[in-house]
């Protein structure tokens, strides 16, 4: 008999296997791990390297680069089985394309073949810095100047909430090489120990507190001219609406597997909580809550697989759908963590239990990648068009 995943979905015989290996590993080598992930901040080594023995950080790259020729699709099935146990976990094995895809993307054949392998093997670590004190969502108000000195750039300014910054060997950096426009911001590969190049704190945060954040200062940090994405200035604000565009629907796979971890704890404690002589799971107020919760993550992974296929096909309709399906996967891992931690009243609450775990870091899902106002703002273009002249 097929898996229903071939039949609703589409997936192939092959990408079933993959869902079921990574489901074995997120139970077997990942959620006993995950509250002390949590709780110490720290993301323990040997989990990295069994990634990396198993290819995952590697998934995405294409295979002549040494990467797994991974499709969006398939990323989203990872990261939807690990999210059910870590969510730690799942924005870790997409550490090493946060440098990766903007190279893929935009990045010269040079570039490319420098960086490309060292980044599917796990040999570096990489960051994604466009996120400023005063430009967020508002992407083309980034402040960081470069300046163009002999053969180099020279960087001045500085990012914020910068994830893996702290253990990244190279990172991808945004900055302004005109004065306006959307054509200003161009994109430089600055590596690790580049002189005037400071990592401040890790932030401390409500949750994913395995994935260091810090700030990054730029005080006149000379890149050369070999180190400028794809080799010409001005395409940094297009290659980052890329980026996002592809990993919109990762981010969404990320919230569903949250959403599905969180419904199935409190299903479980449901089942054996007992008040007034029966288990609470039988009464009609939580039946109601574990049904709308199951209908409402079933149509959201619908529309995170349907928004991948998109993506990896190139259409059109891509960024609209990416950012639907990150808005869904995301509001109803946030609304599904609230509701298990209902479900399980005082239990839910404590740390005892995982849910109010997922809880903290469904929050920051509904921030990342674009907010979920910023998204519905994308979606909401892209279905009115053009907007009518006065």
């Amino acid at each position: 008999m097929a898996d229903r995943d071939e039949i609703i979905l589409g997936f192939t015989e092959e990408q079933v296997m993959m869902r079921d290996m990574f489901r074995k590993l997120a139970k077997d080598s990942i959620e006993p791990l995950a509250a002390e992930i949590d709780r110490s901040g720290e993301y323990p080594d040997a989990l990295i390297e069994e990634f990396k023995e198993l290819g995952v950080m590697g998934h995405g790259f294409p295979e002549e680069y040494g990467g797994g020729g991974g499709s969006t699709f398939e990323s989203c099935i990872m990261v939807e089985e690990i999210a059910k146990v870590c969510h730690n976990s799942a924005m870790m094995i997409g550490r090493q394309e946060l440098a990766g895809f903007p190279i893929m993307v935009a990045g010269t054949d040079e570039q490319k073949k420098k960086w490309l392998p060292k980044l599917a093997g796990v040999e570096i670590a990489s960051a994604f810095a466009l996120t400023e004190p005063d430009a967020g969502s508002d992407a083309a108000g980034v402040k960081t100047k470069a300046v163009k000195q002999g053969t180099d750039y020279v960087l001045n300014g500085s990012k914020r909430f910068i994830s893996h910054s702290d253990v990244a060997d190279i990172i991808l950096v945004f900055a302004r090489t005109a004065e306006s426009g959307f054509e200003a911001l161009s994109c430089f590969i600055v590596e690790k120990g580049t002189p005037g190049l400071t990592i401040g704190k890790s932030e401390k945060k409500l949750g994913q507190r395995a994935v260091h954040s810090c700030e990054i200062f730029f005080d006149d940090v000379h890149v050369p001219e070999e180190n400028l994405l794809g080799g010409k200035e001005g395409i940094g604000f297009l290659t980052a609406m890329k980026i996002l565009e592809m990993t919109r629907p990762v981010v969404g796979a990320a919230g569903v597997g949250l959403a599905e971890g969180a419904l199935g704890y409190a299903l479980d404690y449901a089942k054996e909580r007992i008040q007034f002589g029966k288990p609470i799971v039988a009464f009609q107020v939580t039946q109601f809550k574990i049904a709308q919760l199951a209908m409402e993550i079933e149509q959201a992974r619908c529309m995170v697989y349907a928004a991948a296929r998109c993506c990896q096909a190139g259409l059109p309709e891509a960024n609209k759908l990416g950012a639907m399906a990150k808005v869904a996967g995301t509001d109803i891992a946030m609304k599904a963590s609230l509701e298990a931690i209902q479900i399980m009243g005082g239990s839910g609450y404590m740390e005892d239990y995982p849910v109010e775990r997922f809880f903290r870091d469904a929050k920051l899902l509904q921030i990342v990648e674009g907010t979920n106002e910023i998204n519905r703002q994308v979606i909401g273009r892209a279905v009115i068009g053009k907007l009518p002249k006065k």
